[in-house]
């Protein structure tokens, strides 16, 4: 266990040796004068002086577990989904590390989670993980449960945008393969698929979406074979209550949905962890040899609509919060803009009436 105080003698050239002390951590300092004038009574003081501030007020050092037992009372006043990602991150650092008392956590338990972890994940969802394995050492160091924060090396992003959307001949690939990965419950995962890709969610809202009329993600009908997506603000990412109009894909999965089955969950796998979930789903893809993700489902789904609906129409459609995210992440390319230019009737620039002939009234460079 590294120290946070480092305490040192120092001789200001007066009388007596003052010993200081500085927290690494911090920056905070500590001056007291030495009990003795000789510089090796004094450097013993010192080492003492060090020991005690490493150790004030520390309580005996949980192990990793037990820590994050506590830390429910923390997570208590926070949303259901920040809740859940929080013990999605600790269970990983869990399952790889093991279960190390707090005070033991070292830069290298850390290093050693990253290089496993980021061997199954995207960067992206790395990141996100440290960051919050960072929030939850920070409050056991405020607990007194460990003496210091080590320190969180964040890999490089690169570009955000590393997904691609997956083509329809690739889904089926990956339908093709759910029972060789799901012998036991394939159907239910070819049924997750089929509905991320139709309805454009994310894995979270697809694990907790439920008929049930108080859930707080659900599935609504509207009438003629219609259907509403309604996610309560603490089941939203945006922390926001949204409703927005099934696709007709989407809908039509759902009205296949016997009267009788339509309780609980729309997608009932066998998980009801979002990190599971979007884990078997990237190992379904990999034994079809497709490197596709969930979430490269509802890219998909914005891919193949983003041509037929205006930016606004596809925010809402997407649930983001900014129109900034649909225009940077998916409304990109011509969509369609070539069909719009040559697809109008009568006059074009629809300004004016039609010129006979622009050609006509251009004048020829002279060669």
């Amino acid at each position: 266990m590294k120290p946070v105080w480092r305490v040192r003698v120092v001789d200001y050239g007066r009388d007596a040796l003052m010993l200081r002390a500085v927290n690494r951590d911090t920056g905070k300092v500590k001056s007291r004068k030495a009990g003795s004038g000789k510089r090796k009574d004094a450097q013993r003081e010192a080492g003492l002086w060090e020991a005690e501030l490493n150790t004030e007020g520390l309580i005996e050092s949980p192990k990793w577990s037990e820590a994050a037992v506590a830390f429910e009372s923390y997570l208590a006043s926070r949303r259901p989904g920040t809740r859940a990602r929080f013990r999605t991150a600790l269970a990983a650092f869990s399952r790889v590390i093991g279960d190390p008392r707090m005070a033991a956590l070292t830069e290298a338990m850390l290093a050693e989670f990253v290089r496993v972890y980021s061997a199954t994940v995207a960067p992206a969802t790395t990141v996100t993980t440290l960051r919050h394995l960072r929030v939850f050492v920070r409050w056991a160091v405020r607990q007194r449960m460990s003496p210091r924060v080590i320190h969180f090396e964040m890999p490089r992003m690169g570009p955000k945008a590393k997904g691609r959307p997956l083509t329809l001949e690739e889904v089926e690939r990956g339908l093709a393969k759910a029972e060789a990965v799901r012998p036991k419950d394939a159907a239910s995962w070819r049924f997750l698929i089929l509905g991320l890709w139709a309805g454009g969610l994310r894995i979270g809202e697809a694990v907790n979406l439920s008929w049930d009329a108080e859930a707080p993600a659900r599935v609504e009908a509207t009438g003629e074979g219609r259907f509403q997506i309604v996610l309560e603000a603490e089941a939203q990412k945006g922390n926001k209550k949204t409703v927005s109009p099934a696709a007709p894909e989407f809908a039509e999965m759902l009205q296949g949905v016997p009267q009788a089955e339509r309780r609980g969950r729309v997608f009932k796998l066998a998980t009801r962890r979002i990190d599971n979930a979007s884990q078997t789903v990237a190992q379904i893809f990999k034994a079809a040899g497709v490197q596709g993700t969930a979430h490269d489902l509802r890219r998909a789904f914005a891919t193949r609509w983003a041509p037929h609906l205006s930016a606004q129409h596809l925010q809402i459609a997407m649930r983001h919060g900014s129109i900034v995210t649909t225009l940077g992440y998916y409304a990109q390319g011509d969509l369609g803009l070539e069909s719009a230019f040559y697809g109008q009737k009568g006059n074009k620039s629809g300004n004016k009436a039609p010129l006979a002939s622009l050609a006509s009234i251009v004048e020829t460079p002279e060669n």
